[in-house]
């Protein structure tokens, strides 16, 4: 479907255009927009998507929000043996793993030489957001860190009875006006590098 010829007051598509787009109705796409069909089908989800030209992680986030995607389980909090084993082969060299909540499992000792944030135990995001000196040891730190509370937004979308997302979501909201802000942005695809 073609947008419809004529000045538009806003950018972007029009009802009538995104739901020619995704093969629904007008009037179906209507009720979602305005809350009165609450259970879209995955189907229906992922036309819209397309239509949208979505990515994987924002689509998967639409799912989300409608119901359909399962719980999965809480991601895993130990080193695997392998990691563990890899790094030790690995000690002259800067490596860090961490999880998916951005807890440090483990870090070679030129990793903690190059910033004492990258040690077992603690958590690069609330560095990032707590600890100033972070932004000075990295040229990039405004990418990162957005793109870490992204990381964080989609791992709560995910997860969303965990106890580690929530306390350290909760600490930051409470500690920081900068997380707060990222936060608010609902970014569940953390933004790439220029």
């Amino acid at each position: 479907m073609t947008p419809a010829p004529g000045p538009r007051r806003v950018p972007g598509l029009r009802r009538e255009e995104l739901a020619g787009l995704a093969g629904i109705s007008h009037d179906y796409y209507t009720r979602l927009e305005q809350g009165r069909d609450r259970r879209p089908s995955p189907e229906i989800l992922d036309a819209l998507a397309r239509a949208l030209r979505l990515d994987a992680p924002t689509t998967r986030h639409l799912h989300h929000l409608a119901g359909h995607l399962p719980r999965p389980e809480p991601a895993c909090t130990e080193l695997p043996a392998g990691l563990a084993e890899l790094l030790t082969v690995w000690r002259d060299i800067p490596a860090v793993v961490q999880t998916a909540t951005l807890d440090v499992l483990a870090a070679t000792p030129p990793a903690t030489a190059l910033a004492p944030f990258y040690r077992p135990g603690a958590n690069l995001l609330r560095a990032a957001f707590l600890t100033p000196e972070v932004h000075r040891l990295h040229a990039d730190a405004p990418t990162l860190v957005a793109r870490a509370v992204a990381t964080l937004r989609a791992q709560a979308d995910h997860t969303p009875d965990d106890p580690r997302v929530l306390s350290l979501r909760d600490e930051l909201l409470s500690r920081s006006a900068g997380f707060r802000a990222m936060w608010q942005r609902y970014e569940v695809n953390p933004p790439t590098r220029r």
